[in-house]
């Protein structure tokens, strides 16, 4: 398993812009709580507006850079993408090559490594995103109960500008949830395909591919890739560092049985 992404450049810039917008996130609600709180204290009027006016400009800032992690993210992905057929076809689309992504060098250049490259890649995202789930569970509901509490105190003053905000900033961080549960099933519906396909090619004792396994395959990869064009979601890279050396065990197992 590869220690270090080739297409890094083009992932540290979308990763920049991820890390500012979790922080705008996080600040515009903070400051949506304190801004509710204030409103209930008259004395301190003058402090609640600064707050809220800080917390629009949050709020703007989220939506510039959700377009930059957005637009940059998926030029990176076009990169990797591109490295991947490179690597399992041994053509020269990409910019940016694939060497040490992954650990499918040894295995025979076409469907097979297509095939083995799709396995690795679903099973290590797989893990990875069930610890990015669990932390986003923590975060919205910890987060959504105090911003939802913001939204009803807000209505009830009749203040609907804020309250509709207070409500964007809940929706944001409930929607950040569902992507990551609706990315993780289909990661995990496209690495048992995966293993369906292996076991497939090991009871009929082929040596090249079907038309129907090389069909099943070609899907699996545009479902996975899909996946992640559509999600827009960035595999946490602390997570991919502690997981890898676990993993790397996990996929020789699996590499030995399926692969040699």
């Amino acid at each position: 398993m590869a220690t270090k992404v080739p297409q890094k450049s083009a992932f540290n810039t979308a990763g920049k812009y991820q890390v500012y917008l979790t922080r705008c996130e996080l600040g515009a609600c903070l400051f949506s709580v304190i801004s509710t709180a204030l409103s209930f204290f008259e004395f301190y009027a003058h402090i609640k507006n600064s707050v809220t006016v800080i917390s629009v400009a949050f709020l703007i800032a989220i939506c510039f850079f959700q377009m930059r992690f957005r637009s940059t993210y998926r030029e990176a992905e076009s990169v990797r993408r591109d490295g991947l057929i490179d690597h399992c076809f041994g053509t020269i689309m990409a910019d940016t090559q694939s060497e040490g992504y992954y650990d499918s060098v040894d295995i025979d250049s076409g469907f097979k490594k297509l095939l083995a490259s799709i396995h690795e890649s679903s099973l290590l995202s797989s893990v990875i995103i069930d610890g990015m789930l669990k932390r986003q569970e923590r975060i919205t509901f910890i987060g959504g109960i105090f911003v939802v509490i913001a939204c009803v105190a807000r209505s009830i003053q009749s203040e609907l500008f804020l309250a509709i905000l207070n409500g964007f900033l809940s929706l944001r961080l409930l929607d950040d949830y569902c992507e990551l549960h609706a990315l993780r099933a289909e990661i995990r519906n496209v690495l048992e395909k995966c293993k369906h396909i292996c076991e497939d090619r090991a009871s009929s004792h082929r040596k090249t591919f079907s038309a129907q396994q090389q069909a099943h395959l070609i899907r699996e990869c545009i479902r996975y890739e899909c996946a992640l064009a559509y999600a827009s979601i960035m595999l946490d890279e602390g997570l991919y560092q502690q997981l890898n050396p676990t993993h790397e065990k996990e996929w020789k197992a699996v590499k030995e049985r399926y692969y040699n």
